[in-house]
């Protein structure tokens, strides 16, 4: 974050490491609906007991290990969030037609406009949902793991998020692309109507990139904006989150499997990205999980933290 910050100074472009906090927002709207789910579950349980345990001081420090684990997550973010903005300051060359030609070659155009032609209402709202979700199963994989197979679990899902959101991010920066949507706009205009919020932010992302270009030393910073299909870390993180569950959290798996896969169709379906886009970003996230658990080989003791998850024995 401090050498991006002297780059963004020495180019005179606006940087702000505060982008992390509306990250950590992002991220906490998921965990809201995560621990009033998992209070309700231990106060129909256990009852006063949790609720003894969860008010005391044991109980509130049990989630400063977790806070530890995965603050660097959110700082990854945050780097991805700065950078994902001035990317066409960095490099205005685009390699969309390189991503493109796979997908005219077998269906004579891109994969958006082949797959929008159906133009199902009901089917493109269920896929903008399970798009726009995304981050929701990767928050409730950490705390899944944290909480069920252990901190050193917990640990090397992020040590994986954050390998693969830094060599994405570096990626992006190296071979920009804007996605079927904004190269051909009308490969989305059948189910443009349809879309819950994906067609709102497809507009304010391509606002946001003409200030961006218009003025580069004086735009103002937002989380997020700023488009670059390849690779596609929503399908990248999503897969690290189903390969992390599988062993262990068979029940959680299958639950974020529909989903999971719902977004990974939505990412070329909505015009965000191409194929290869997700091949790659697969192909980043098995690599990123492999030095993960170089980096903290698996310990067949490995536990689940009893900080916030065990219930006091009666």
């Amino acid at each position: 974050m401090a050498l991006s910050a002297a780059y963004f100074a020495w180019r005179g472009w606006p940087f702000s490491p505060l982008l992390g906090t509306e990250v950590f927002g992002f991220f906490l709207m998921d965990f809201q609906f995560i621990s009033l789910g998992y209070v309700a579950w231990r106060l129909g349980r256990e009852r006063g007991a949790f609720a003894r345990l969860a008010l005391s001081r044991e109980g509130v420090a049990g989630l400063l290990p977790f806070l530890r684990i995965v603050a660097p997550a959110y700082a990854a973010q945050a780097l991805y969030a700065n950078w994902l903005a001035v990317v066409p300051l960095v490099n205005p060359r685009l390699y969309d037609r390189l991503f493109l030609a796979p997908e005219q070659w077998v269906f004579g155009a891109s994969m958006t406009r082949w797959m929008s032609l159906p133009n199902d209402p009901a089917l493109t709202l269920l896929i903008d949902v399970c798009y726009l979700l995304f981050f929701t199963w990767i928050a409730l994989t950490m705390v899944i793991l944290f909480v069920g197979d252990g901190e050193r679990a917990a640990r090397r899902f992020v040590v994986a998020l954050v390998l693969s959101t830094v060599v994405s991010t570096a990626i992006l920066v190296a071979l920009p692309t804007l996605g079927p949507a904004f190269l051909d706009p009308e490969s989305v205009a059948p189910i443009r109507d349809a879309m819950l919020r994906t067609d709102h932010f497809q507009g304010v992302s391509r606002a946001f990139r003409a200030e961006v270009l218009a003025n580069p030393a004086g735009f103002a910073l937002v989380p997020f904006l700023g488009v670059s299909a390849f690779p596609s870390m929503h399908v990248g993180h999503t897969f690290l989150a189903l390969t992390f569950l599988w062993p262990k959290q068979r029940v959680a798996f299958k639950l974020f499997l529909l989903p999971v896969l719902g977004a990974w169709v939505g990412t070329v379906y909505l015009g965000w990205h191409y194929a290869l886009d997700g091949l790659a970003g697969i192909g980043i996230a098995m690599g990123a999980r492999w030095l993960a658990g170089r980096c903290l080989p698996y310990d067949p003791d490995d536990q689940g933290s009893t900080a916030i998850s065990n219930r006091p024995k009666s």
